[in-house]
């Protein structure tokens, strides 16, 4: 798997664009149980909420959004466990950088990842 990078941070009205898409997609994912569909949606709209409000202040805060979003995919797409487990170690790196930079967003994205340990990813 190659890694993605993302030189210039995205226009923060786009990655809230996205994150509300894959909002909607994991809303429809019936892999997934209905508490838990909810729970991820409601958690990547709240991101893209606060990051549009906020905008993106550095590279880190950028990547943490390409991150959750690459996590958000895997989810919906179904990707094997590696690559979930792959894709979760990435967005945990990426929370950490960003946590002085952006503790709302970072705090967001812990809770999504609660919401990923509760579920087995």
């Amino acid at each position: 798997m190659s890694e993605q990078t993302n030189p210039e941070p995205q226009n923060p009205a786009l990655i809230h664009a996205n994150l509300r898409q894959l909002a909607a997609a994991l809303r429809e994912a019936d892999h997934l149980a209905p508490e838990t569909q909810q729970s991820l949606a409601s958690l990547l709209d709240e991101l893209g909420q606060e990051l549009n409000s906020t905008g993106l202040a550095s590279a880190n805060t950028a990547h943490l959004a390409e991150a959750v979003s690459e996590v958000a995919r895997s989810l919906h797409e179904q990707r094997s466990a590696v690559s979930l487990d792959a894709a979760r170690n990435q967005l945990e790196e990426a929370a950490a950088k960003a946590e002085v930079e952006a503790p709302v967003a970072t705090g967001v994205v812990y809770r999504f990842i609660d919401v990923l340990s509760s579920i087995g990813i």
